[in-house]
């Protein structure tokens, strides 16, 4: 429906041209899991101003956790956050079907 149709004003439009949806595959929130390296760089990325990735990582040693504490002010700060706020355990993962 998403290549042929479009949101408007809460109807759904016809388009004149297909449309592109683009799926971003969101990394675990939780700390010290396999994806927190990942998660910490994408975190980065999108919230923190940089000219290019050498100089936001100065060298190829420094982690994208050590960035990300770094500027975790920054990054909290930004009112737009796709994937929310880092989880420590499990057990404090919201329920999404209450």
């Amino acid at each position: 429906m998403h290549l042929t149709h479009k949101l408007v004003k809460g109807n759904w439009v016809i388009c004149k041209t297909k449309n592109i949806v683009h799926i971003w595959p969101q990394s675990s929130p939780l700390c010290n899991e396999d994806e927190w390296k990942e998660y910490c760089q994408v975190k980065v990325i999108l919230h923190v101003k940089y000219r290019s990735l050498q100089q936001l990582r100065e060298s190829d040693s420094v982690s994208w956790s050590s960035i990300y504490y770094q500027y975790l002010d920054v990054i909290n700060n930004d009112p737009v956050d796709l994937f929310g706020l880092p989880i420590d355990n499990e057990e404090e993962i919201p329920d999404e079907e209450s």
